[in-house]
């Protein structure tokens, strides 16, 4: 299988001319259309329109040291890219180097005029074979008119010559120059902006030119005359009052940030607040504490991951609301002992998502008619969780209930049968006596 490198040179030996391009390359149209201009026999390789074209790119830079388009060989031989071929082509030494290759077109000028007097020729010497008969040139006095001038194709050339600036491929590096005298045009130009037009307008209606041309020429509504008298410094004010409309941003302001990764804070005057250099001392005096990169983002975590709980519970993400006093509020709202809704003891107790506490069928009843809470009218979005604790309170009290009543119902019990015995026995007494 023959290599990239091979074909490139294979290419290179057997072509007089070779001008290795890609299509949407403004550089390599200049080069194929001076070689065009100058009449040279050329062969053009579009690299990005041939299988392997990256592959013979990074074939010509090993061979040539050049990574960019196009890439001009004559003669086998690499004369560069665009910007050289433009300077041998000023310098006069393009032309001898493409006839040396026979890689110029030969002139085609009067060769219909040269087939005719050859048909001339061969007509006398077959006619008169012996005779030497001269041949006269036809000539007329007619004047022709050039109408193929190319003068000012030439001119105009030159003009387009003097304009352009051919890129030397030299990199100059950026000098900086500390940034203190540099400003930031990214709104309307000074001369063009509302504060522009109004200072015209001002100075139009004090110097009187605004009467003058008066009815007779139209300057447009920005210069219409103001019969309000104002002050160049009412200007200013404007930005405050809103009246002028669009304000000229500041182009000197700067914003920088500056990160202290080693501040020099005196150590002695930090963990005692004395130092024996006093105000010579060439470290800050400061007692604070700052936090470090880790805490702030530490604190910023936690502090996401409450939002991202309330925003599931359904509360409002940005509630600023401690955890102490929201646990206060709950041990608060569980010594509830009763509805709100119903005024009764609680019945399979629920809790919603702001902390508040209902009988399960009182709540479900009160979302009928709206999913808000009944006691704060927060959204609940119908988000109710079983309250455990005043349920196990609900279990103690039916149980203790139904103690008292299995108690009273065998205190009954026996009474009455101690009041049986008794009765029992006096009958039976009477029955006996009588």
């Amino acid at each position: 299988m023959v290599s990239a490198k091979e074909t490139v040179e294979a290419k290179i030996s057997s072509t007089p001319v070779v001008v290795y391009s890609k299509s949407y390359c403004p550089y390599c149209a200049k080069t194929k259309t001076l070689l065009t201009q100058l009449g040279a026999k050329y062969d053009v390789v579009e690299l990005d329109q041939i299988a392997g074209g990256s592959e013979q790119q990074d074939a010509l830079e090993q061979i040539t040291g050049q990574s960019t388009v196009p890439n001009v060989f004559v003669g086998g031989k690499s004369i560069g890219g665009n910007s050289d071929v433009q300077k041998l082509h000023k310098a006069g030494n393009l032309e001898p180097l493409l006839e040396q290759n026979d890689a110029l077109a030969k002139h085609k000028k009067n060769k219909r005029r040269r087939v005719a007097e050859d048909d001339d020729e061969q007509n006398v010497s077959g006619s008169h074979a012996g005779e030497d008969t001269p041949v006269v040139p036809a000539t007329s006095d007619r004047r022709v008119i050039n109408t193929f001038s190319t003068g000012g194709v030439k001119k105009a050339k030159n003009v387009v010559q003097t304009r352009l600036i051919e890129s030397e491929r030299e990199i100059v590096p950026q000098q900086y120059a500390g940034d203190a005298t540099y400003e930031t045009q990214i709104d309307t130009e000074k001369d063009r902006d509302a504060r522009a037009v109004m200072e015209r307008s001002i100075k139009a209606n004090q110097d009187g030119s605004a009467d003058a041309d008066s009815g007779k020429v139209y300057r447009g509504q920005a210069a219409y005359k103001s019969y309000i008298t104002k002050k160049e410094s009412q200007i200013g004010m404007n930005k405050y009052t809103g009246t002028q409309g669009p304000i000229r941003a500041q182009t000197w302001a700067r914003a920088i940030s500056r990160f202290d990764y080693q501040p020099d804070v005196c150590k002695d005057y930090k963990e005692t607040g004395f130092c024996g250099y006093g105000d010579s001392c060439k470290f800050l005096h400061d007692r604070g504490d700052y936090k470090s990169g880790w805490q702030i983002e530490k604190e910023y975590a936690e502090k996401e991951k409450k939002r991202q709980k309330r925003l599931q519970e359904g509360r409002d993400p940005d509630e600023e609301s401690d955890d102490d006093e929201k646990t206060a509020t709950k041990t608060k709202d569980e010594e509830q002992f009763a509805c709100t809704i119903c005024r009764g003891p609680f019945q399979n107790a629920v809790e919603t998502t702001c902390g508040h506490f209902f009988c399960e069928s009182c709540v479900l009843k009160n979302f009928k008619k709206t999913s808000r809470c009944f006691n704060c009218k927060k959204q609940t979005n119908g988000v109710f969780n079983a309250a455990e604790k005043l349920r196990a309170k609900e279990r103690e009290l039916r149980a203790e209930n139904g103690n008292e009543t299995d108690n009273s119902a065998a205190k009954n019990d026996a009474k009455s049968s101690v009041d049986a015995e008794d009765n029992t026995g006096g009958w039976t007494k009477v029955v006996e006596s009588s």
